[in-house]
Order: structure tokens, then sequence, then C-alpha cells
């Protein structure tokens, strides 16, 4: 594929996901809007327009095969499941990923066009890193990463500490003089406050508040005001 910048290439979202999470155990195939949490995430990510492909990433062969009958690949890692770097590297180099956008199964409502914006800038800037994380302006659940492969490979060769190893990239934004960031932001206020992700029952409560009121091809402003406006009504509610 040829991006809009014309520069060949082969972008894969690698999905991590696991059955297995503390807060909310099960919480990729519980149910949101009709359908499992993965699956939004999925289908999200299918109307991205600067992908190749989509791969789900997991320590569970239960999500594995799902990823395969929604459209995309699943990968099964036995290994260790808090080594999530090394899960990146084998995947990428399964799918022969040049680069990696790297995203969370628990971004349900992740804007397909911010990975877009992401993935451009990253190719734009020629950086080491381009991402909306490292001075958050996004409310969580927006998150995007996109690095090289050989990045991957360079922080695994880096460092060895188990915290590194489990949050692929924190590595590189506590030593940022090894590597160069890009940070987008958007041109709104700050919405870092926010929390759309799904980490605990509440979240997923929440959300399936939010989902109905969301139109097919909603960004992420809409999702801003939808959760604006649930909060609101809990805020009357306990007030009155």
């Amino acid at each position: 594929m040829k991006d809009a910048l014309g520069f060949p290439q082969k972008v894969y979202a690698i999905v991590q996901a696991r059955m297995g999470a503390e807060r909310l155990p099960g919480k990729m195939m519980m149910d949101l809007a009709g359908k499992p949490v993965i699956a939004h995430v999925i289908d999200r990510l299918k109307m991205c327009k600067t992908l190749t492909g989509i791969v789900v990433a997991t320590p569970d062969e239960e999500l594995a095969r799902y990823a395969y009958s929604r459209g995309v690949m699943g990968y099964h890692d036995p290994g260790d499941p808090n080594n999530v770097l090394l899960r990146y590297i084998k995947v990428a180099g399964w799918c022969n990923a040049q680069i990696v956008v790297r995203i969370t199964g628990d971004e349900p409502l992740i804007d397909p066009s911010i990975v877009d914006e992401i993935v451009l800038e990253y190719v734009k800037s020629r950086v080491d890193i381009a991402t909306n994380v490292f001075r958050r302006s996004f409310p969580k659940g927006m998150d995007v990463e996109v690095l090289h492969y050989n990045t991957l490979k360079r922080i695994y060769h880096l460092t060895g500490d188990p915290l590194y190893l489990e949050h692929v990239t924190l590595f590189c934004y506590e030593n940022p003089a090894l590597f160069r960031i890009k940070n987008v932001s958007h041109n709104g206020r700050d919405c870092s406050f926010m929390n759309c992700s799904i980490d605990d029952k509440e979240d997923l409560d929440t959300a399936n508040l939010v989902m109905p009121m969301l139109m097919s091809g909603y960004g992420y402003l809409d999702v801003v005001r939808s959760y604006k406006e649930v909060w609101q009504g809990r805020a009357s509610t306990r007030s009155s």
C-alpha cells in the first residue's frame, strides 16, 4: 500500500488484548452495546485508511480465534503474558510489519481518524515514535502509538526491566534523549481528564450508556460530548 504521502509501507495495527485483566477479568468478551468489547476495537480499526492489516496479539487462544471470526488476524502467544514487548516483536515479525500501530484492546471507542493522523505524522516527521500520549490532550481510550519494528527491537535490547517489558513504550518516554518522539495534540481544549477506555465495571456500564447516543461514523468529539451528557445526568440524579 501507499499512504497519502506516497511512501510505500506495511502498516499493521497490533492490538494487545487478554482475558486475564486484573480489575475486570474477561472484559474483552463482555457485552458492549450488543457485541464484545474487542469487536468494537476491531471494527473501528477497519475504518482506518492507512492500515495494511490488523492483528489481535494475545496470550489467550480464545481471543486469537475470535479475531479471525471478525475478519482480522489473531496471534496466540503462549509465552509470558507480561512480556508484551516481546509479543509485539513476535507479531510484527510474523506479519512482516514495517510500521506498528500500538492499540490496546480496552479502547472500543478509538477514533479511526486519529489513528490515520498519527500514522501520517509518523511518516512525515521521520521520528522513532509518533503518539498522542507523551503529553496527553486526548481522552484516555483514544491512545495511539506508531513506531517502527526496529524501534521495538531496539527497546528490547536496551532494557530487560519487567516494567518496561510489560509497558511497551514506557522506556522511550522515560528516556526521551534516546528517541525522537513526536507528540500529536488536538486543537481543542484539554480532555486528558476523561476516561473512555474500559478498565473496570463502572467504565463498561458508562460505555453502555454512551454507545446508543453515538451515530454511525462518530468521532472522538462526539464521544466526548456523549460522556459529558452521561456524567451530567448522573450528577443531576445525585443532587435531586
